[in-house]
């Protein structure tokens, strides 16, 4: 499968699964349910708020993928945010774990293999975020 063809099928499979509005709190249940750290990082931040910045965080991904340098300079921005906010790299390694389990549930079943589709195409937005932590932890050892 070439990599149009997986930026496809992912697209494909973000329209099925976001046209269930129960796929979004599905995600959410199970992220919540990951670890206490995701509970801390997320407990203050309302679900409706928490469905916007994963909507806004894969759309920006979907973006990426193709190159869109507008789009890549909000995925580095947005990993310049998470990294002020403490978030660990395990943090999202949850996180894409979560995502793809609630595609599994949504989608997995009609489309063999989608979950893999979405983790390759989500890996480099979270190398990204991790890597930010990284920049940031560092820039505060100097300080």
């Amino acid at each position: 499968m070439t990599p149009t063809d997986k930026i496809k099928q992912f697209r494909s499979s973000y329209s099925r699964c976001t046209l269930d509005p129960d796929f979004i709190t599905t995600f959410h249940k199970i992220f919540m349910n990951t670890s206490i750290e995701a509970r801390e990082h997320m407990a203050h931040i309302h679900e409706d708020r928490q469905r916007k910045m994963l909507e806004y965080a894969l759309y920006l991904q979907m973006l990426a993928i193709d190159d869109n340098p507008d789009a890549k300079k909000c995925l580095a921005d947005l990993g310049d945010t998470h990294g002020k906010l403490a978030i660990g790299p395990n943090l999202y390694d949850h996180w894409l774990n979560s995502l793809i389990t609630a595609v599994d549930n949504y989608d997995g079943g009609l489309y063999p293999g989608i979950a893999g589709i979405w983790r390759e195409v989500l890996s480099p937005g979270i190398e990204l975020m991790k890597r930010k932590h990284t920049q940031e932890v560092k820039l505060k050892a100097i300080s």
